[in-house]
């Protein structure tokens, strides 16, 4: 077994959040991370933000170095650690990995701990000029935090999810994220989806806040199928974007990066030329070959949930007006709160055609069974309109023979369940349609 597969069976281990351990690993190394970060977290929209400000670094200052650290990985672990638009080669994963393992058993690290260590320690060795930094849960207490030197934060949106360790409120959640906020003088750069009453935990944080909506804005123009157009309005630029990647969010979170790229000397020009061909796997994504009609959305808790189906919703009356009702293709792991999103899912099924909505298992240790997605599922939508598969090469089975009807199909529930479709994609299981 190679270092990524040990990673990808090793990843669902966990221990109770905090920076102790990982701060013990770095001070047994004798250095803390001095790398300058943007560090970004929310419960959703932190991944494209942070992806979208990376690609502008990359393309306004390519004699130096901007390493960027996202989660989860799609289909290989290495896409997590990535410097100036390249993954970390397997060879150097594998022999940092291995040199570090015992410190790290040692110290008692979870795997997104030592995931942040491995990839910190290889942006050091790159010699970094900047990280791009998305935390992987909450904030005051993850991993990422123990980077002090920040250039910036954003914080994208705050809602429920994780809620077993972030807290049961919008309240406690919010003061998790306020947490990578280490200075009353440190920018901080709000999306437009936090509530009001909580702005205050983190304008206490910050005397530099500006928030979407407020003091930077966009206004979308037009959509279609495969971009969208936007006006962006900053303190000093408006200007129209072309935007590859589609979706309502999609574009509160370019707006996001368009402002902290301002703050960190980014032209327009080069923002104007990375969105123009800017595309994220997972979101929003679709794939037409041949018969295939697909729609891949790694939405997984009831925000991310109740904003793919308002896209869709508006999709439907336009570009997608031609498209059969789908079938639903939906997955979740353990920890999701499954009551909460049954209740938004029923709620925006409700202003979309649609055929079916087929359960299945992701493949996974933390996969939810799909007996108990249906017994929650079934109080809010219509057994009969429900099937469950025991994983995905049964429920592609299902859907290969529903191709040629040109019936489409949606795939939405997580990210795991995203890369582990394009896996069998293309290991050619649904080849020759």
């Amino acid at each position: 077994m190679n270092i990524f597969d040990f990673w990808a069976k090793y990843e669902y281990s966990h221990q109770t959040p905090g920076l102790l351990r990982i701060k013990k690993f770095f001070k047994r190394l004798g250095r803390l991370p001095d790398i300058p970060v943007v560090h970004i977290a929310g419960t959703n929209g932190k991944g494209m933000t942070a992806s979208i400000l990376a690609n502008f670094l990359w393309q306004e200052f390519p004699e130096e170095t901007t390493g960027l650290y996202t989660s989860p990985h799609l289909e290989d672990i290495g896409e997590r650690i990535v410097a100036n638009g390249g993954a970390i080669p397997r060879p150097e994963f594998q022999e940092i990995s291995l040199y570090y393992f015992p410190l790290a058993r040692e110290c008692q690290l979870s795997f997104f701990e030592f995931l942040t260590a491995v990839a910190l320690i290889w942006f050091q060795e790159k010699n970094c000029s900047r990280i791009v930094l998305e935390t992987g849960l909450g904030g005051l207490y993850d991993a990422t935090n123990i980077c002090r030197k920040k250039l910036l934060a954003i914080i994208t949106s705050v809602g429920y999810d994780h809620q077993k360790y972030l807290g049961n409120t919008l309240t406690k959640i919010a003061r998790e994220k306020a947490g990578i906020i280490h200075s009353t003088n440190l920018m901080t750069i709000l999306g437009s989806d936090i509530p009001n009453h909580l702005l205050p935990i983190f304008r206490q944080k910050s005397r530099n806040v500006q928030r979407l909506g407020e003091d930077f804005f966009v206004s979308r123009v037009r959509e279609n199928y495969g971009y969208q157009i936007f006006d962006y309005y900053g303190q000093k630029n408006i200007f129209e974007v072309i935007f590859r990647q589609p979706g309502e969010k999609s574009i509160a979170s370019a707006a996001l990066a368009i402002r902290a790229a301002e703050f960190l000397k980014v032209s327009a020009g080069t923002v104007r030329r990375v969105l123009r061909n800017f595309g994220l796997a997972g979101r929003r994504e679709f794939i037409r070959r041949g018969k295939i009609k697909m729609i891949l959305d790694g939405a997984h808790n009831p925000a991310a949930i109740a904003a793919f189906w308002q896209d869709y919703q508006r999709w439907q009356k336009t570009f997608l007006s031609s498209w059969p009702a789908p079938r639903i293709f939906f997955t979740l792991v353990k920890d999701k709160k499954i009551n909460q999103i049954a209740r938004v899912l029923s709620r925006e099924l409700r202003k979309v055609r649609w055929q079916n909505l087929i359960i299945y298992r992701l493949q996974s240790l933390r996969a939810q069974k799909p007996e108990i997605i249906f017994s929650v599922f079934k109080k809010y939508l219509p057994e009969k309109k429900m099937e469950i598969f025991p994983n995905l090469v049964s429920a592609l089975g299902y859907y290969r023979k529903n191709i040629l009807a040109g019936c489409p199909a949606i795939f939405i529930g997580s990210f795991y369940a995203v890369g582990e479709l394009k896996k069998e994609l293309a290991n050619g299981l649904l080849s020759g349609n």
